[in-house]
C-alpha cells in the first residue's frame, strides 16, 4: 500500500475528484480526513465514510468546513491533525465552476470564484504548512492544489474561473519555492474529467453550447477525444501524496488525455 501510515486532509471530499481521492487513499492505507460544506451526518458524507470501510486498512473521517473562512480552516485543520497525530499531505480539490459571457460578469461572480479558489487555496495551504512543519520530527509533506486548463490556455465563457485558477498555479509555484526548505513539496493538477461538478456544468449548457464543447473536446484531447474519470485524477493524487513523488515540486500536471502538453 502506497500510503500506509500517511495522514491526509482532502477538501471537497464528498463529491467528484475529492470523493474519488478519499476512497483511493483509503484503499492505499491512509488515514484521511475529508472536509467539505456537507455536515458529517449528511447522506453524501456518510456514504463516503461507509464506502471507505470496505476498501482496506485506511480510515476516513468527515468534518464540515467552508474553506473560504480562514478561522474555520485553521480550527478544523488543527482538530484533524490532532486526531491523526500530524499531517503528511493535503489535497485541495474543492471548487466551483462557472460559465458566463465575460462582459456580463459582476462582482458576485468574481468574488465567488476568487473566494473559493484563491482564498480557499491560500487558507488551506497555510494551515497545512504549519502542521507539516510542526515538531522536531517533522517529515515535511505534500500539498496538491487543483487548477484547470482554463487557467492556462483560457476558455471562452470562463474568464472569472480561469483567472482564479491561474492564480492557484502561480501561488503553488511560489509556496513550492518558499516551503521546500521545510521538506514540503507543492504541485498543481489540471484535470479534464467528468466529475460531478462537470456533470452539473454540462446540464446547464444550451444544446448549441454543448455541441460546441463536444466538438472542442474532440479537437484538443488526442488520447480519446473525451473527458476522463474522477478516478484518473485520484490516482495521480495518490502518487503525489506518496513517497514515490518525493523529488517533485512546483510542477503543473495535466490529467487530461494530452490536452495540455508541455506546460
Amino acid at each position: 500500500m502506497l500510503l500506509k501510515g500517511k495522514r491526509i486532509i482532502v477538501t471537497g471530499g464528498v463529491t467528484g475528484i475529492g470523493k474519488a481521492t478519499v476512497l483511493a487513499m483509503a484503499r492505499e492505507g491512509a488515514t484521511v480526513v475529508s472536509v467539505s460544506r456537507a455536515a458529517p451526518d449528511s447522506e453524501r458524507a456518510v456514504k463516503v465514510v461507509e464506502a471507505a470501510k470496505k476498501l482496506g486498512e485506511g480510515v476516513v473521517t468527515h468534518m464540515q468546513l467552508d474553506i473560504t473562512k480562514q478561522a474555520d480552516v485553521n480550527s478544523v485543520f488543527e482538530k484533524a491533525a490532532a486526531m491523526m497525530g500530524g499531517l503528511d499531505a493535503m489535497v485541495n480539490s474543492a471548487g466551483i465552476e462557472q460559465q458566463k459571457p465575460t462582459e456580463d460578469l459582476d462582482e458576485k461572480d468574481l468574488r465567488g470564484q476568487f473566494e473559493v479558489h484563491v482564498l480557499g487555496t491560500a487558507f488551506t495551504n497555510s494551515a497545512a504548512c504549519r502542521h507539516m512543519r510542526a515538531g522536531v520530527s517533522s517529515r515535511g509533506g505534500s500539498i496538491i492544489n487543483y487548477a484547470s486548463y482554463a487557467g492556462v490556455g483560457g476558455m471562452p465563457m470562463m474568464a472569472a474561473y480561469g483567472a482564479a485558477k491561474a492564480s492557484v498555479i502561480l501561488y503553488t509555484r511560489v509556496v513550492a519555492k518558499e516551503w521546500g526548505m521545510y521538506g514540503i513539496r507543492a504541485n498543481v493538477v489540471c484535470p479534464a474529467v467528468m466529475s460531478e461538478m462537470a456533470e452539473v456544468w454540462y446540464a446547464e449548457m444550451s444544446p448549441e453550447r454543448l455541441a460546441e464543447i463536444e466538438a472542442w473536446k474532440k479537437s484538443v484531447i488526442p488520447l480519446t477525444g473525451e473527458l476522463g474519470k474522477s478516478e484518473d485524477a485520484a490516482n495521480l493524487n495518490v502518487f503525489l501524496a506518496s513517497d514515490m513523488s518525493s523529488y517533485m515540486t512546483g510542477q503543473l500536471l495535466g490529467v487530461d488525455g494530452g490536452m495540455m502538453m508541455g506546460r
